[in-house]
């Protein structure tokens, strides 16, 4: 359905970003999705920096699953080395009766962007 040009004429696209942990993108109810998860994460020194994607929802028939860690990613730094790790994720889904969202948390130094569209 998502990659049928013919849909995309009534599509609706969405996008957000994010540098510190909390809700990204808010999708409305009873739509699919497809979108592309986009993180960075950097560590200087000792430790790890950690970023990561959540799907929440609550009503009715959803997919994913509420809850549901959709994107991580990690980078460990030693001591004297910076670190760094990226990545993509492309999602897709159905939102359910109550909407979603995709919430971003992070640990360290990091961001997100989420481009998307809607059915």
């Amino acid at each position: 359905m998502l990659n049928n040009a013919a849909n995309f004429s009534n599509a609706d696209y969405f996008n957000g970003s994010a540098t510190a942990t909390g809700s990204v993108v808010t999708l409305p109810a009873n739509r699919y999705f497809s979108c592309d998860i986009q993180l960075s994460v950097a560590q200087s020194g000792a430790g790890t920096a950690t970023a990561s994607v959540q799907y929440n929802t609550s009503g009715g028939t959803f997919s994913p699953a509420d809850n549901s860690i959709v994107a991580r990613i990690q980078a460990v730094g030693l001591l004297g080395v910076s670190s760094a790790n990226a990545d993509t994720v492309t999602l897709a889904g159905y939102t359910g009766s109550d909407g979603a969202t995709l919430d971003f948390t992070l640990s360290g130094t990091g961001s997100c962007v989420i481009n998307g569209v809607l059915q």
